[in-house]
């Protein structure tokens, strides 16, 4: 080997270390964030959290692939990796995706209403969940990182049967530091009047991820009362067939001072919630 390509080499290998080692430090300095996104997924509901530690969870997941071009803007296209996938309740707005993303993508857990559905998508997904191994779980509370963590409110797994379907939502309390979002499913103000009663001032939140996609039937005033939230994300198509959200609930919300954010007019709703606590909200 002659002493310019040696030199070549030497060049190349300490050009690489300090590309590195610069990349590195970069991702360091950077601020450390979990990130909750609201993905626009026409109609239907769909939320990707990231969380500060590398944790990732997928909140219902739409019907459309316009889910995963979405999902695509928030995670590298190369990784096929998601650690859990809760879903609400067993619609097809909610759900219908599941099987193309369980194919896709290698994941470590799945939650869902205990309420079981009845429908071929419902026998589809359990179909993959049991082909690939997929633990099937029930938790009452997880604990992601040191500072957030997700609890689950509603249904008791053995009154789930008592609920309709939408009221047999999932609904839960996110967590991340001092902010609380809060995801209600498709659930009416049936559940949110138990909620109330079961809870009461601990349903106190930041974010209320609006239930039934502005349905007139959830977001009632006595559970704004309670809730409190400073932002409303509403989940909803343009232009839908089923007039989401209901100008009624828009005023609900517009009359208790919260800010009104939907995706069929902004796009995916993002918030990045830092150490400090501090969040920004990104639309795009």
């Amino acid at each position: 080997m002659s002493i310019v390509s040696s030199m070549s080499m030497n060049i190349r290998v300490f050009g690489g270390v300090f590309f590195l080692i610069t990349l590195y430090v970069w991702q360091v300095s950077q601020p450390q964030y979990t990130q909750v996104t609201i993905l626009d997924v026409g109609q239907g509901s769909g939320a990707y959290i990231k969380v500060d530690n590398g944790f990732e969870i997928l909140v219902d997941v739409g019907e459309t692939n316009k889910t995963l071009r979405n999902l695509s803007r928030f995670r590298p296209w190369w990784d096929r990796h998601i650690d859990l996938i809760i879903t609400s309740h067993s619609d097809k707005d909610h759900t219908g995706m599941v099987p193309k993303i369980l194919r896709r993508f290698r994941v470590g857990g799945y939650i869902e209403s205990p309420k079981p559905g009845t429908d071929g998508l419902y026998k589809s997904i359990h179909k993959e969940l049991e082909a690939q191994d997929i633990p099937l779980i029930y938790p009452e509370h997880i604990d992601l990182s040191q500072d957030v963590f997700i609890t689950f409110l509603h249904p008791q797994n053995k009154f789930a049967q008592e609920y309709s379907d939408n009221d047999a939502s999932l609904v839960f309390v996110l967590q991340v530091r001092g902010t609380r979002f809060l995801f209600m499913g498709d659930a009416s103000s049936r559940v949110e009047n138990e909620l109330i009663r079961r809870y009461g001032k601990q349903l106190d939140v930041d974010v209320l991820i609006v239930g039934h996609h502005g349905s007139k039937t959830s977001t009632s005033q006595v559970f704004l009362d309670i809730t409190t939230p400073e932002y409303g994300v509403i989940s909803a198509g343009a232009e839908n067939t089923y007039g989401h959200p209901h100008q009624s609930v828009i005023k609900r919300l517009e009359e208790h001072g919260v800010v009104v954010l939907r995706t069929d007019t902004l796009g995916n709703v993002q918030f990045k919630v830092y150490e400090n606590g501090e969040f920004d909200i990104i639309v795009r």
